[in-house]
């Protein structure tokens, strides 16, 4: 993707390892990670709190499913 001249990257990955980190830390353009965690939170990232993603997700099942 950097040899494409794009603006930025948004780098929807696995696991990051520390070659990932290094070759981040090199871009020319920003990078920013979604749905990864990068452990020294060097790189930006964008994630959700999964628990209590599900824990709401389950909540509207149940009161939806009371109001029948």
């Amino acid at each position: 993707m950097l040899g494409k001249q794009v603006d930025g990257i948004v780098f929807m990955g696995g696991d990051i390892t520390d070659e990932h980190v290094a070759e981040f830390k090199r871009s020319p353009v920003p990078i920013v990670l979604a749905g990864s965690v990068e452990e020294s939170k060097e790189i930006p990232s964008v994630n959700i709190d999964y628990k209590q993603a599900a824990y709401d997700a389950v909540t509207d099942i149940v009161e939806k499913a009371t109001k029948m």
